[in-house]
C-alpha cells in the first residue's frame, strides 16, 4: 500500500481540539477517496464512520436541498444509516464526490460552528464547482490540495526510507557531491518518475511488475477518463473546445516556443473563444499554468503577463499516456531531452506545483529566457532544466547581473556544483526545494 503525506496531515487534523471541516481537493483519480477511507479505517470505529457518496447516493443529494440546520442532517443521516451511531468526538462523516452535490460546500459552515463530529468532503472538480455555490464557507474551513505522488513518494513506494532520503537533503543543503553510483541510481529511479508519473493506480501496479506497456495502458485510461467529466461537467459548446485545449497541450510543449498558442488549438483560434476553456481546465486541477512575467521581480504575480502563458498537464505520467509509447522508449534510455524537452519540463512544473509553488517564467528578446521564476527563501530565483552536459548559462548569469535575481538553479543530469550565485543540481533533488 503507497504511503502518502497526506496521512500525516489527517492526524494533525483530527488531534485538533476545536476543528474545521476539511475538505481535501485534487484532480481525479490521485488518491483522495482511498487516502480518507484508510485514515477513517484507522481512526475510528467502523459504526462511527458515516461515508457518503454522492455518486453511489444520488439519493440524499436532496437532503441538503432544505435548510442546512446541523441537527436536521445528522437526523436524516441517523434514518440513511441505522446501524451506524453519530457519537459526539468520535464519529466522522465523509461526504465524497461532492461535485454531485454542491450544496454540501455551504453546509460545511454550520457543521463547523456546531462542531459535534468530525466532518471532511472531498471531491474532483471543485474548482469548477465552487462557481456554482452560493457563498463559499471563508473561514470555517480547512483546505488540503492533494496531488498525484510527489518524487519523495515516489522513492517510498520503492522501498526507500526518509532516513535515506534525508542524506539526500542533506547534499542538497550543503551543495556536496552525491556518490557518482548512488547518483546514477537515483537518476535512473528519477526517469521511471518521469515515465511512469505519480497517479497512485500506476505507481501501485507498476511497483509489483515494472510492466511500463501495462502503466501506459492505465495513463491512457485516466485520460479518457478525464475527456469523459469534460463531456458530462462542461457547459454546453465548451464541451468540445475544452477538449480541444486539452489535446493541444503536448503539442505545444512538443514545440521548441513552448507559450501556449491559441493558433495551436485550432484554425484562426482566439482568447476570446478559448479562456474559458483554459480556465475551466486549471480550476479542475488537469491543467497547471505557468504566467510570463515582464520582469523577474518581487511581487512575481504583480508583474504578470495575462496574455502570455504555458501549460503543462498536472501530472508527467499522464503526457506521457498523451505522447505514447516512443517516448517511453527514449527516456528510459537516457534521452531526457525526447519530445524538445517535453516531458523534462513538465516534470518539473509538477514537482514545483506539488512544493506549493507558484508557476512564472521569464524571457526578453529571445536570449533571455528561464524556464521558471520561484520565490526562494524570501528572494527571486531562476530555474533552468536542461539535460546537456553544458554546464553554462547566459541567461542565468544575466538574470543575476541585470535584473536582482539572487540564485540561480540548473537542474539535469549532472552532479551537484556551485559557481558564484548558480547551483547545478540533479533534476531528481527539486524535491528539495522550498519557499
Amino acid at each position: 500500500m503507497l504511503k502518502r503525506k497526506v496521512e500525516d496531515y489527517l492526524i494533525k487534523w483530527k488531534n485538533r481540539g476545536k476543528k474545521k471541516c476539511l475538505i481535501v481537493e485534487g484532480p481525479r483519480q490521485v488518491g483522495k477517496t482511498f487516502s480518507v477511507n484508510d485514515f477513517a479505517r484507522k481512526n475510528y470505529l467502523e459504526q462511527h464512520y458515516f461515508y457518503i457518496n454522492f455518486l453511489e447516493r444520488s439519493d440524499l443529494v436532496g437532503l441538503f436541498d432544505l435548510n442546512l440546520d446541523p441537527v436536521r442532517i445528522y437526523q436524516e443521516l441517523r434514518i440513511h444509516f441505522a446501524k451506524k451511531e453519530l457519537v459526539k468526538g468520535k464519529s466522522l462523516i465523509f461526504f465524497d464526490e461532492i461535485q454531485e452535490c454542491p450544496n454540501v460546500i455551504m453546509a460545511l459552515k454550520p457543521l463547523t460552528i456546531d462542531g459535534s463530529f468530525d466532518v471532511i468532503a472531498s471531491g474532483s472538480l471543485l474548482g469548477v464547482s465552487y462557481a456554482s455555490v452560493k457563498s463559499f464557507p471563508v473561514g470555517y474551513v480547512d483546505r488540503y490540495y492533494m496531488k498525484s505522488l510527489d518524487f519523495e513518494e515516489f522513492l517510498w513506494a520503492d522501498g526507500f526510507n526518509k532516513k535515506s532520503i534525508k542524506v539526500l537533503q542533506t547534499h542538497f543543503k550543503n551543495k556536496t557531491e552525491v556518490n557518482p553510483s548512488t547518483n546514477n541510481l537515483l537518476l535512473n529511479i528519477f526517469k521511471e518518475y518521469m515515465v511512469i508519473g505519480g497517479m497512485p493506480e500506476v505507481v501501485s501496479e507498476y511497483s509489483v511488475d515494472k510492466d511500463f506497456k501495462k502503466a501506459l495502458v492505465m495513463q491512457k485510461n485516466i485520460i479518457d477518463d478525464y475527456r469523459s467529466d469534460i463531456a458530462k461537467y462542461g457547459v454546453g459548446r465548451d464541451k468540445v473546445k475544452i477538449k480541444d485545449c486539452l489535446e493541444s497541450v503536448p503539442v505545444h510543449l512538443f514545440k521548441h516556443y513552448k507559450k501556449f498558442q491559441y493558433k495551436h488549438v485550432s484554425k484562426g483560434g482566439r482568447a476570446s473563444k478559448y479562456e474559458n476553456s483554459i480556465g475551466w481546465l486549471v480550476d479542475s486541477g488537469i491543467l497547471m499554468k505557468s504566467s510570463n512575467v515582464c520582469a523577474p521581480e518581487r511581487p512575481l504575480n504583480a508583474n504578470v503577463r495575462v496574455e502570455a502563458f504555458k501549460l503543462y498537464l498536472h501530472d508527467n505520467g499522464l503526457l506521457v499516456g498523451m505522447l505514447g509509447e516512443g517516448i517511453q522508449i527514449e527516456l528510459l534510455k537516457g534521452d531526457l531531452n525526447a519530445s524538445n524537452g517535453a516531458v523534462l519540463e513538465n516534470v518539473m512544473a509538477s514537482m514545483l506545483d506539488k512544493l506549493q509553488m507558484e508557476l512564472y517564467y521569464f524571457e526578453k528578446n529571445a536570449k533571455i529566457e528561464v524556464d521558471f521564476l520561484i520565490r526562494y527563501q524570501r528572494e527571486i530565483a531562476a530555474i533552468e532544466v536542461k539535460s546537456a552536459d553544458n554546464v553554462k548559462s547566459k541567461s542565468l548569469n544575466s538574470l543575476i547581473d541585470n535584473y536582482g535575481v539572487s540564485e540561480g538553479f540548473k537542474f539535469g543530469t549532472k552532479n551537484i556544483s556551485s559557481k558564484g550565485s548558480i547551483t547545478i543540481y540533479p533534476i531528481y533533488m527539486a524535491m528539495f526545494l522550498e519557499t
